[in-house]
């Protein structure tokens, strides 16, 4: 007669399929590649509230130029005194330095920003179409003035 219980082979094979369940499931999820597009989304809010800002300041001129130096403060209302003229580092909630470059030529400026999901893309925006878009990394504001 057979005692109750499991034997070491039928308790080995439970244990092995739920470790295939456990290794698929985190595939499919995959949580760096969601972490990823979730970092995407506010740093697409941001470039796109910063250009929003830009676009203020322009109006704010009466010969609608852009600003060839942009004061961070005055954009996010923090403490930073230093202009820079074309790059600077904004350090957004639970993400690290978010590194911004900034150009402007007259009536036309640009803001770009290395994406988090695709390491030869960048988020562009342009203050012609005041849209944010992926663009390849050559042709950010870092490396050419797009707009």
């Amino acid at each position: 007669m057979r005692s109750p219980g499991f034997t070491l082979v039928e308790i080995l094979i439970v244990v092995s399929l739920l470790a295939i369940l456990a290794a698929i499931t985190f595939i499919v999820i995959n949580p760096y590649a969601m972490k990823n597009r979730s970092r995407d989304a506010v740093v697409k809010s941001y470039l796109s509230r910063t250009g929003l800002s830009i676009n203020g300041l322009a109006v704010s001129d009466s010969d609608l130029l852009y600003p060839s130096c942009l004061q961070v403060s005055y954009l996010f209302d923090n403490d930073s005194p230093h202009c820079d003229a074309s790059y600077f580092t904004l350090y957004l909630a639970d993400l690290e330095g978010v590194n911004f470059t900034y150009r402007s030529v007259g009536s036309t400026a640009c803001l770009s920003t290395p994406t988090y999901t695709d390491v030869d893309k960048s988020w562009l925006w342009c203050s012609n179409s005041g849209d944010v878009t992926a663009v390849p990394v050559t042709r950010d504001c870092a490396h050419e003035f797009p707009c």
